[in-house]
């Protein structure tokens, strides 16, 4: 298969007509077929001041070849105009250097010596390339070139052509990948095709050593007891009705782990056998993810995504830990008759991500009754059928045993007089299955502002810590507060190690952060005098000196800088 990076290049000529050049290729074609490249233009107006261009396609020699230019050679831009508008000057196929070139004339070539350009409009198609793709596989720069005309002589006559921004656009890649037939992994050992990128050195673990294509079925496992490890490589189909990534059929005790598995019409199909393990695999744009039409299977840590429906189950598996994204419906009964699946590995371990789950995380314990949030929903997951559910649904895509995160950060204040202090505090959540030692520092800008050290969190558990932030000696300003939790060993998701707020760091008396003094800020002190901390119409930001309570001392640290401002 050919795969042309990006669909459609589209480059503009530097005109005030805004004049634009495309290139439009077919996305995919299989070695040794022959494939097209339209060239179109668009929006020729006579103010755009084009007259003649030139138009060159490179590839490398090695992957695709040039077979023919296809073009009418005296054309309107308008279909319409009674006269033709567009002639070609020159069109050519290098496959030595491995280009195609064409040179364009915008208007009639006698109107063009006598006026320079002639005023002409319009949308049209230009030529279509054909080229074929050779058998070689890997990847190779497709650039799309477009420049101005000058100095052309066509009939011994010279082109003059008016000022203009040349324009030199390169972009896209070409990738020719063989689609194979169906790879099997035979039942004494061997897999056929020979020539498959799988290899193994004992017949029990089978390693991808490159990604697959395929045009029906993937890969079709007939051998019991094996690993198929697709070391982050690639399976890809093409949506074929009916195929399969992956086919177990009456296998028992297989692994199938580190596996991308996409385009399928079923992205792993397992009928018959028991006890394989899915482990670790991203399956990905199926129809299908997985579907079961037997039991006692294990499926873990896997991310589906995409997937028009993500499971269609039989018996008795079980199912924990996974990722399930985006998906019109995830589950579904495969297997006829009132089987019950298991959907999480109990408490603290959990069950699932959904990502259509809206249920709250407000309490904690195996029963979720417990003061405090732990990273698993309150209320259970409900499956389509047979009253199955999840039990312990996951609030956060899950990432591996070890995970640790913080959930909130805010300050007692948000406009906070220069040396005052304030509170910062920290909500962090361990996710994980143990117990982890965490450090968190507190940061104004980039300045250490405090932390909270050494502090033991136990599993699917979670803590507010406050850290108090004394701004003497720091610059007037809008301060970024930021918040970080240190990563523990095995975490692979750290973007939520860190959290920020905000702060305006200001004159005393300024309550509203203009970084000004003045009636607005008294007016706001008086609305709020006497009110303290418990009052529920508390403002912090009119607490200039921090004593939890809006009084005389405030109102004279306000007077005390009356007028003033920053800068």
């Amino acid at each position: 298969m050919l795969v042309l990076s990006s669909c459609v290049f589209v480059f503009q000529l530097k005109a005030e007509g805004e004049v634009l050049i495309s290139v439009d290729p077919y996305t995919q074609v299989n070695p040794g077929d022959e494939f097209n490249i339209t060239f179109h233009v668009e929006n020729v107006l006579a103010e755009s001041n084009v007259v003649a261009f030139e138009l060159q396609l490179d590839w490398d020699p090695s992957f695709v070849v040039g077979v023919k230019i296809s073009e009418i050679l005296y054309h309107s831009i308008t279909p319409e105009s009674e006269w033709d508008n567009i002639w070609i000057l020159a069109n050519k196929i290098n496959n030595t250097a491995g280009n195609a070139y064409l040179a364009y004339l915008f208007q009639d070539i006698d109107r063009a010596v006598t006026n320079g350009y002639a005023p002409i409009t319009g949308s049209n198609t230009l030529a279509t390339l054909t080229l074929r793709a050779l058998k070689n596989t890997g990847t190779a720069p497709l650039n799309f070139t477009v420049a101005k005309a000058g100095g052309f002589y066509y009939d011994k006559w010279q082109l003059c052509v008016p000022t203009q921004v040349p324009v030199n656009a390169t972009g896209g890649s070409v990738v020719i990948t063989n689609r194979l037939p169906t790879i099997y992994i035979k039942a004494e050992g061997s897999i056929d095709p020979a020539s498959a990128p799988i290899s193994t050195l004992d017949n029990i673990t089978y390693t991808l050593t490159s990604n697959i294509a395929s045009d029906t079925d993937g890969i079709f496992i007939e051998r019991d007891n094996i690993t198929l490890d697709g070391a982050g490589f690639t399976l890809e189909g093409i949506g074929v009705q009916n195929s399969r990534g992956i086919s177990l059929v009456t296998i028992t005790n297989a692994t199938i782990t580190h596996m991308n598995i996409v385009s399928f019409w079923e992205g792993i199909y397992l009928c018959g056998g028991w006890q394989n393990n899915i482990i670790w695999n991203h399956i990905a744009d199926n129809n299908v993810g997985i579907d079961v039409y037997s039991g006692r299977h294990t499926i873990v840590e896997n991310v589906f995504v995409n997937n028009d429906l993500v499971c269609a189950l039989g018996r008795s598996n079980l199912i924990y830990h996974n990722n399930f994204l985006n998906s019109s419906a995830h589950v579904a009964e495969a297997y006829p008759g009132n089987y019950y699946q298991i959907w999480d590995d109990g408490y603290p371990s959990g069950g699932n991500y959904w990502s259509d789950y809206n249920g709250t995380d407000m309490y904690s314990g195996e029963y979720q009754n417990e003061t405090g949030s732990d990273g698993i929903g309150d209320s259970p997951y409900g499956i389509s059928f047979y009253e199955n559910m999840d039990n312990y649904p996951l609030k956060k895509f899950y990432s591996g045993p070890h995970d640790v995160g913080i959930t909130c950060l805010e300050t007692s204040k948000k406009v906070l007089a220069r040396g005052f202090c304030l509170n910062a505090s920290v909500k962090i959540t361990n996710y994980g299955v143990e117990p982890e030692v965490l450090n968190t520092t507190i940061y104004a800008n980039s300045t250490f502002a405090g932390g909270l050290p050494n502090m033991t969190l136990p599993s699917r558990n979670s803590t507010t810590g406050t850290c108090l932030w004394n701004s003497t000696g720091f610059g007037f300003g809008i301060y970024n507060i930021t918040a970080h939790v240190s990563t523990v060993e095995g975490e692979s998701d750290i973007e939520d190690n860190s959290c920020s707020d905000w702060v305006i760091l200001t004159l005393p008396g300024d309550t509203d952060g203009d970084f000004v003094v003045n009636n607005s800020d008294a007016g706001r002190l008086a609305a709020g005098f006497e009110l303290g901390s418990n009052h529920s119409d508390w403002n912090p930001d009119l607490d200039i000196n921090c004593d939890n309570i809006v009084d005389i001392y405030d109102a004279i640290l306000l007077a005390n800088y009356y007028n003033g401002h920053y800068p």
